[in-house]
């Protein structure tokens, strides 16, 4: 759940919010230095004299809570300003930001980039807080969360246009690169590239007798069963409605085992058996 704090009440993601690594904060918090609310602001100046990339200083109570963070333009401008002589002795709490952006590791992403693209782009350069059951873990960015978002998209993105949509197996543009990748190696290395196309028979007569949805299951239970026969260096694809390649680099000998051979033919030709066709 994320939250402003204005308060000594630590936020906690919900379960509701728990996320994936992948689609949650852990492991975009940089373990930024906090300072004591209690300390004085020259010992934060001393903080941002030492590292000119520093952008902000997150700041914790006595009990390691985060109540606050530092935005680095702003302390210093005020720090420059009429007053500056005098606050330089006043305590951190005097100058933070009291209303921090405040999100748990595994709070979700997207309410995260939401929540920056809400606030007028303030938390997105001060950056926000980062913790761990209410402690302190570090302090993330807008950079790093639209970097996230964008691999994210990416990585789906090349899935959706590389993948078979009903099975999940690569599809012929995927398949074709890995195949010409193991004939290079094979060429490398002098070892055979072993190859094998399945057809699944009478899947029209299924069609027709059964309808697309049983067929489609069909496919994807065989897709399943194929999968489970090959190495995680081989590649399974399918190619058309019931056309599936097997590719496996670094075969043993030449041509193609025929123990492998087999147990694919073997395999491929059990029974599949279809609940609730209904």
């Amino acid at each position: 759940m994320i939250v402003r704090v204005p308060a000594n009440d630590p936020p906690l993601a919900t379960p509701a919010f728990r996320r994936a690594d992948g689609d949650s904060l852990r492991g975009l918090a940089v373990p930024v230095s906090p300072i004591a609310s209690d300390a004085r602001c020259y010992q934060a100046l001393d903080f941002f004299a030492a590292d000119p990339t520093l952008l902000a200083i997150p700041v914790l109570d006595e009990h390691g809570t985060p109540i606050g963070i530092l935005n680095r333009f702003t302390f210093l401008q005020s720090l420059t300003g009429a007053d500056g002589q005098r606050l330089v002795l006043a305590a951190v709490a005097d100058l933070m930001n009291a209303s921090p952006l405040i999100a748990d590791e595994d709070t979700s992403i997207d309410l995260v980039a939401e929540a920056l693209a809400d606030d007028r782009q303030r938390h997105f350069i001060d950056g926000f807080i980062v913790t761990r059951c209410g402690r302190y873990v570090g302090v993330g960015t807008g950079q790093t969360v639209m970097r996230r978002l964008t691999e994210r998209r990416q990585a789906v993105l090349f899935h959706v246009t590389h993948h078979d949509a009903l099975t999940g197996l690569p599809n012929r543009q995927l398949f074709e690169d890995r195949l010409s990748q193991a004939l290079a190696g094979g060429r490398r290395s002098g070892r055979p590239v072993g190859v094998l196309c399945i057809d699944v028979d009478r899947l029209k007569d299924v069609n027709q007798s059964f309808g697309h949805a049983v067929a489609d299951r069909l496919l994807g239970s065989f897709a399943d069963r194929l999968s489970g026969l090959v190495r995680e260096q081989d590649t399974v694809a399918r190619l058309s409605g019931d056309k599936f390649p097997c590719c496996w680099p670094r075969c043993s000998r030449r041509p193609a085992p025929k123990s492998s051979r087999g147990k694919y033919s073997r395999r491929a030709g059990d029974r599949i058996r279809l609940t609730d066709t209904s």
